[in-house]
């Protein structure tokens, strides 16, 4: 049975704050983690999740032995670049897309979801990518979203108390 994983980024402004969390149901109950990026694009929010699931993998196989896993998410850009195993194609055309050429954006976290990509395949560790409906009910995509925005609220809100504090 696979460990399922939910992530999400949101963005206030593209580009603006940033945050992004990843929702794991666990056997025994969930796990979930966020964070916050202070400028930010919506692409690099939902990439930043996707890392954070794959950080998390690493450990929950290291901690606990867990070696299948189904990451869900509702941006399907993000499903198709990883299950067409772009990453590894853009490593070798030295991180340019085929056609245009151009620089693949956010490269570093890129190439650190590539490691451990490749870890996962050395270890033995299935992980596959899925696309899910977004705001459409699924109580874990949803909660992924929540925190994710909680994320850009909370940065906001701290802003706000510091003008307050300079008012003075």
């Amino acid at each position: 049975m696979s460990t399922h994983i939910y992530v999400d980024g949101a963005c206030s402004g593209n580009p603006g704050p940033g945050g992004w969390a990843v929702v794991i149901n666990l056997t025994n109950g969930i796990k979930t983690i966020s964070g916050f990026m202070k400028v930010a694009d919506s692409y690099m929010m939902e990439v930043k999740a996707v890392f954070a699931a794959y950080k998390e993998i690493r450990k929950l196989y290291n901690e606990y032995g867990i070696n299948s896993f189904i990451i869900f998410t509702d941006a399907q850009a993000i499903v198709s670049t990883i299950n067409k195993r772009l990453p590894y194609k853009w490593a070798m055309q030295g991180w340019k897309k085929r056609y245009s050429h151009e620089k693949v954006k956010h490269i570093d976290l890129w190439k650190q979801i590539l490691n451990i990509e490749t870890f996962a395949q050395l270890s033995g560790i299935n992980i596959s990518i899925q696309h899910v409906k977004g705001h459409n009910g699924n109580t874990f995509n949803e909660l992924a979203d929540k925190l994710a925005k909680n994320e850009i609220k909370k940065y906001n809100e701290n802003l706000q108390s510091k003008k307050e504090v300079n008012k003075y």
